[in-house]
């Protein structure tokens, strides 16, 4: 309901809303998107954060020069240079979007469905230029937990315990940590987002909000603001191709993690702690929907009591002020026996981010990023 009326729904229409998309909610006949006009990718932006604004894996420059890191003398540094990175590529993908709108606008106009769409026909005008009542185009970001683990690493083991300094963190991601082990270490004991621990959630909430605002800065060709979202259906995959080794100890073209969900596999104090950190990010900051996955063992449908527990956590979550959550309740040997043997579970479903595939059609980066998702019990 806030969402919508921060859209600026009326409130005699505010209970007449419908799911668009995966997460984004809408008032059905009046509103028109696109709901994703993009993805920011946030792991690449602590990367261009810690390069000066030079992509390292294709030797190119990618965003704006932010300074050498030996520049940087305290966190809030390389906080303004990572904030700077993500201002920038918002900017551009704003830009495109501007661009995509224009052609839509003159070149691929909507006539039928805007006939079909409140407001259209009484302003004479198309739902490519702005005709329909409600407007909602949206940019989300993708690798919320990445940035996060990534600058709470660097905090406590540069900043906080001065035990390493951020040239060996720059040297270690480039080497995909092959030769640092001591560093890796490091990072891999440093508390994760997802765990219920405050002051990494807080960074999280920090980083969120600041992408949401940097977002509603930036006007549509329709007049209004785009609209921000923390969801990566499943583009983390395909993004982290893209992404070099980052200084919470993921590897090189590894995928980012997904939505707002913690860093795959590292949820190690269970499912009502990763409630209560993700209830911790501004849910209401993101206006077109947020997505968190969880996956629980298949055994939690088959004892009443846990299913039990099961349904209460759901019901916390959303006390607790959550938005949205998903679930594979799912074998992971299952699910490896399937990616071995395809050919013994055509049907096997599975829920990739807001929408169900056939796990075996699924491209094998995407299979195993299922796979190495956090498995729960009850």
């Amino acid at each position: 309901m806030e969402h919508l009326r921060e859209k600026g729904v009326r409130e005699s229409e505010i209970f007449d809303f419908s799911n668009l998309g995966c997460v984004t909610t809408a008032i059905a006949g009046a509103s028109w998107g696109p709901t994703n006009y993009g993805f920011i990718n946030l792991g690449k932006c602590v990367e261009l954060a810690l390069n000066d604004g030079k992509d390292p894996l294709r030797e190119t420059v990618a965003g704006p020069g932010t300074g050498s890191v030996s520049r940087f003398q305290t966190f809030e540094d390389l906080y303004q240079a990572y904030t700077q990175q993500v201002d920038y590529a918002i900017g551009q993908l704003a830009a495109v979007a501007i661009a995509l709108e224009t052609v839509h606008r003159e070149y691929l106009p909507l006539p039928y469905a805007s006939l079909m769409v409140e407001d259209c026909i009484e302003k004479g005008r198309d739902v490519a230029s702005g005709g329909a009542r409600y407007n909602i185009p949206g940019l989300q970001a993708v690798g919320l937990s990445t940035a996060t683990d990534s600058l709470f690493a660097i905090r406590e083991i540069v900043f906080e315990k001065k035990a390493a300094s951020l040239a060996d963190f720059v040297n270690a991601v480039r080497d995909n940590f092959g030769k640092d082990r001591r560093l890796l270490r490091m990072i891999q004991e440093i508390p994760k987002y997802g765990n219920d621990i405050e002051e990494v959630d807080l960074l999280a909430r920090r980083l969120g909000e600041n992408f949401c605002q940097e977002v509603r800065r930036h006007k549509s060709l329709r007049g209004v603001p785009f609209l921000p979202a923390l969801y990566s259906i499943s583009a983390h995959a395909g993004m982290g191709q893209f992404v070099g080794a980052t200084p919470d100890g993921r590897k090189a073209r590894d995928p980012l993690a997904d939505g707002i969900s913690p860093g795959q596999g590292r949820c190690i104090e269970g499912p009502t702690a990763v409630v209560k950190s993700v209830s911790r990010v501004n849910h209401r900051a993101a206006l077109n929907g947020t997505l968190l996955n969880m996956k629980f063992s298949a055994n939690i449908i088959k004892d009443p009591r846990k299913l039990e527990k099961f349904i209460a956590l759901i019901d916390v979550f959303m006390k607790l002020g959550g938005y949205h959550v998903q679930f594979n309740v799912i074998d992971t040997a299952m699910l490896r026996e399937a990616q071995k043997y395809p050919e013994k579970y055509p049907d096997l479903l599975v829920r990739v981010a807001a929408y169900v595939s056939q796990f075996t059609i699924l491209p094998k980066h995407l299979q195993d990023d299922i796979i190495s998702r956090s498995e729960f019990g009850l």
